[in-house]
């Protein structure tokens, strides 16, 4: 039997990142493959990167609107997220006449 098969719908949730709480309370997330010995010092760095951030970016930047960031737990391990970065940003009106931004619904920034 599979662990998908296994589990109830109650142990698996799809969920905003900033609705987690006390990520102590959580496994570390961490997709570094288990026999990392053939990997290069690069990728295993690009790796830990990947892992840091849940636990050190992903909450603030979903608090200002620079992602949404989602996770896929089971009981209390995260085991898969997903992030959307945002290509653009619209600016309030107090934002524009502070700047003297003039006839522009949007600016993009490009990173």
């Amino acid at each position: 039997m599979s662990l998908a098969n296994s589990l109830s719908n109650s142990e698996i949730k799809f969920i905003n990142v900033s609705e987690l709480g006390n990520l102590d309370d959580y496994q570390a997330f961490d997709c570094k493959p288990k026999n990392d010995q053939l990997l290069a010092q690069k990728d295993i760095e690009t790796y830990e990167e990947i892992n840091n951030f849940i636990a050190d970016d992903a909450i603030s930047m979903s608090v200002n609107n620079l992602t949404q960031t989602y996770v896929l737990t089971v009981e209390k391990e995260i085991i898969a997220y997903c992030s959307m970065f945002a290509d653009s940003v619209q600016l309030g009106s107090k934002y524009k006449r502070s700047k003297e931004v003039v006839n522009s619904d949007w600016i993009e920034v490009n990173i």
